[in-house]
């Protein structure tokens, strides 16, 4: 995987190796040191034949390919066991000059992956436990993806991390299409019961349609410019007769009805002759005829229901033609049955109301004084 990692194994094998190395070095020194000695021995002994016999089985042990026949040969094995002693100290030496290499690698790896600077071999062990653990998720993930062993780790982890980006981007979009699958059912759903609701409410859309348009006929034949003029036509007799009586002096002689003008009725003055508006009527005259088209109205619509509200009518009105006004308003009650509903602020028009109506009885009549 391209990963190079201090390793523990290989260290102990060459601690062990070295150890094992001097423990043999130290053994052959103890060998020479004894095979010297008994060539000493030899020599002051003069050097006899078992004595010989035992030194060339003694080296035979240490070399099989040597056979001591004189002490020439000794002196040459002898030799050739020294260049042997001098090139194993100096593998020693580069033994331990290897392995202070090692110690140096080891401590600077520890003080590299030492959380405080402190290198123990419990922080390298967690992170070699770390590392260890990695590399079997990532031979995990060689099962099913195909990993370049060779591949540097900071590469191969932007490569994954690119894949699981990509992957939370798949997911989403999983997600949001299952959301837009779930929205269109339900709006399948919604469009058929609309379509069976549009089914069920299609005659009487028909009805409906003629409805209107038996409406629009009616409007354009009848309009609402026409029932106010035909109405004005039929009435305008009582409505000026009620005008009359309500209003004194008697400044006009007649109500008319003039469609050519933005203000249709018209009352004619009694000294002129003349029509005018009823911009130029006082208030109290405009209120009375107000109330004369009100009561005229009210009389003639029979579907209507038959009450009569008033809510202070002749605020603006002298006396006299308040009195006028009652006078006509009992009337209208004698010719037809209508119940009315007088409000007033006034104490006098109360008074005066309930002085014209009193005769009704309690039955007919009742007053109501509402304090504020």
């Amino acid at each position: 995987m391209g990963l190079s990692t201090p390793a523990a194994e290989p260290v102990s094998k060459l601690v062990a190796s070295i150890m094992l190395l001097e423990r043999g070095i130290v053994q052959c020194d103890i060998d020479i040191s004894r095979l010297e000695n008994d060539r000493g021995q030899l020599k002051a002994k003069g050097f006899n034949v078992e004595e010989l016999q035992y030194l060339n089985g003694e080296l035979s042990r240490l070399s099989q390919d040597v056979s001591l026949r004189d002490e020439a040969q000794l002196r040459k094995q002898l030799e050739k066991m020294t260049s042997m002693q001098n090139a194993a100290a100096e593998q020693v030496d580069g033994n331990a000059k290897a392995l202070a290499a090692a110690d140096e690698k080891t401590q600077a790896v520890l003080t590299q992956y030492a959380t405080d600077g402190d290198a123990t071999v419990e922080t390298v062990a967690t992170r070699m436990a770390k590392i260890s653990g990695a590399i079997d998720r990532l031979g995990e993930i060689a099962e099913s993806l195909a990993i370049d062993a060779g591949r540097p780790l900071t590469k191969l982890s932007v490569d994954l991390d690119t894949l699981r980006q990509a992957v939370e981007g798949f997911v989403r979009l999983k997600q949001q299409e299952e959301s837009v699958v779930q929205v269109i059912a339900e709006n399948e759903k919604k469009i058929a019961v609309s379509r069976d609701t549009l089914a069920r409410e299609r005659p009487v859309r028909e009805r409906l349609r003629s409805a209107v348009t038996v409406l629009e006929g009616l409007l354009s034949e009848h309009s609402d410019a026409q029932y106010l003029e035909g109405f004005f036509c039929d009435n305008l007799r009582q409505i000026s007769e009620l005008f009359f009586a309500m209003h004194a002096p008697r400044d006009f002689c007649d109500v008319v009805w003039q469609p050519d003008h933005s203000m249709a009725i018209r009352a004619v003055r009694t000294s002129t002759k003349e029509p005018c508006s009823v911009a130029e009527l006082s208030s109290g005259q405009r209120n009375a005829l107000a109330l004369a088209i009100f009561l005229t109205m009210n009389r003639k619509i029979t579907q209507a229901p038959s009450l009569i509200l008033l809510d202070d009518p002749v605020a603006h009105v002298d006396d006299l033609n308040i009195v006028s006004f009652l006078d006509c308003l009992r009337e209208l009650l004698t010719g037809c049955k209508r119940q009315v509903f007088f409000a007033t602020a006034s104490a006098k028009t109360a008074h005066l109301f309930k002085r014209k109506f009193d005769y009704m009885g309690e039955e007919a009549f009742r007053s109501f004084h509402l304090a504020p």
